[in-house]
């Protein structure tokens, strides 16, 4: 008894014996449907950033270009495990295992000289 087998074949998509794929339900990355938004929460309080901004000597509201720098030095010191603490309108910094405050601190004084520099080109541009 020979039987007589077929070789597989691969069907393609193109196929005609294939009937018509469907849709899946839901493709949040198409071009049918928008994606979804990310919802930014805030990671620092609004008198932190305040005041991380005048001891940066940036103005938040006279150049909001610059709400970075005040965010990456505030990420900066959250990596080196200190939180900012706004005590009278100053800025202090404790470290999170100790609650040691300090007055001040190397990553703020690189960001303090990064935004004076930013500062000056920007103004230099703008002549």
């Amino acid at each position: 008894m020979a039987s007589t087998l077929k070789p597989k074949v691969q069907r393609t998509y193109s196929d005609p014996d294939l009937p018509e794929l469907l849709p899946l339900p839901v493709r949040p990355s198409s071009s049918y449907e928008p994606r979804p938004h990310a919802k930014e929460h805030p990671q620092f309080t609004h008198e932190a950033v305040e005041a991380m901004g005048k001891k940066l000597g940036l103005d938040v509201e006279e150049h909001p270009d610059f709400r970075w720098l005040i965010r990456d030095c505030l990420l900066a010191l959250r990596d080196e495990n200190y939180m900012v603490r706004v005590r009278d309108g100053d800025v202090e910094y404790v470290y999170k295992y100790s609650d040691k405050a300090r007055a001040n601190h190397p990553v703020v004084d690189a960001h303090r000289k990064m935004a004076e520099l930013l500062l000056s080109v920007q103004e230099s541009l703008k002549m």
